[in-house]
């Protein structure tokens, strides 16, 4: 065991464009008007990891990226009672890229390399960020009465859900969005709408990280593969072994997400899942099939419904009109414009 090398290193020298700070990456390859914003964003981070980390500042030890550091430690803090599944925690390391594709992958182990590599794109991190800001404008929409103030809204909901279809939006989006200053933002006392995005973005990525985990811990990684904990298979699908493997990341995913209860708003945490589930349906024409490998977008919105239920059946089912009435005003008002979904597919 002593002669392997780290996961991280598997990381830094397999993944195309990889590196090993990726704030400090754009922080050298931005421009002038951009350096200000980005170096406040690093000194934000070496703050947090003082007052969090025990003043060790931005230590990078499960993750090329800070914010996903942070949700691998507090996951490794969820399970500090589970002995063993801490350790295998510990062995997590998660790799950012520069793929624009919404996408996670957990690498099959390789016994050189001691540990468990995950690689997650940018275009994944950005369209969480995308999402839950959409759901938390669209849930402020929602509870307006008066029509002309709820048309006021529809040009930014809008421009959001274009971002998440087109890659080329998004990036002018973003690049728009830091050459602006946002020293009027009180981060201390933040306006409603941007804790509930901030919420929602933290529970989705928990969720996504947690997916991939699992597949690592349930042995879908490993070069002898199967193990799953029959808990994490769903009773009421007749599926491919490949598909039962997502079905029980999502499993696994979801159960490491609910241990963070008392941090996340209940309603927002149980909520992520079925988000994430959302942003990969809306770059789906067809969510209500599945594939060779994958199960249908459907069908895993449906089995993570399910599991919300076994927990809260009162959550699941405000949970539920909650995300029907987001899909349907999603298909009803840009059908032929954004998104080609032929169907309900979120219903049963």
């Amino acid at each position: 065991m002593s002669d392997k090398d780290s996961v991280k290193k598997r990381y830094l020298s397999e993944i195309p464009g990889a590196v090993e700070d990726w704030n400090k990456h754009i922080l050298e390859h931005a421009n002038e008007n951009e350096k200000l914003e980005h170096q406040k964003i690093i000194d934000e981070q070496e703050e947090h990891g003082n007052v969090t980390n025990f003043n060790l500042g931005r230590e990078m030890w499960y993750s090329n990226e800070y914010y996903i550091e942070c949700q691998i430690k507090d996951l490794i803090e969820y399970v500090k009672d589970d002995d063993v599944l801490y350790e295998e925690l510990r062995n997590i390391y998660v790799g950012l890229t520069t793929k624009r594709d919404p996408n996670a992958m957990a690498m099959n182990d390789d016994e050189e390399f001691e540990g468990h590599l995950i690689t997650i794109n940018i275009g994944m991190e950005m369209g969480l960020l995308f999402i839950s800001d959409f759901i938390s404008q669209y849930l402020y929409y929602s509870l307006i009465d008066d029509k002309s103030e709820k048309d006021k809204l529809v040009p930014d909901l809008t421009s959001l859900l274009v971002c998440l279809i087109n890659d080329n939006y998004m990036a002018e989006h973003i690049a728009n969005f830091l050459k602006e200053s946002h020293d009027d933002i009180d981060l201390e006392s933040p306006p409603p709408k941007m804790e509930i995005a901030s919420q929602i973005f933290e529970g989705s990525m928990k969720f996504v990280l947690g997916h991939e985990i699992g597949h690592h811990i349930l042995r879908h990684t490993a070069s002898d593969r199967k193990y799953i904990v029959s808990k994490y298979r769903p009773v009421s699908l007749n599926v491919s072994p490949d598909q039962l493997d997502e079905f029980a990341a999502d499993s696994f995913g979801f159960d490491l997400l609910i241990r963070g209860m008392k941090k996340i708003n209940s309603y927002i945490l149980f909520a992520s899942p079925l988000i994430v589930i959302l942003l990969l349906a809306i770059r789906d024409d067809c969510p209500e099939k599945s594939s060779k490998h994958h199960p249908s977008q459907r069908d895993r919105y449906l089995n993570l419904l399910s599991k919300i239920s076994e927990v809260d059946e009162g959550i699941a089912e405000k949970l539920q009109d909650t995300l029907d009435e987001v899909a349907s005003w999603i298909r009803n008002r840009y059908n032929n414009q954004i998104v080609h979904w032929t169907t309900e597919w979120w219903k049963d």
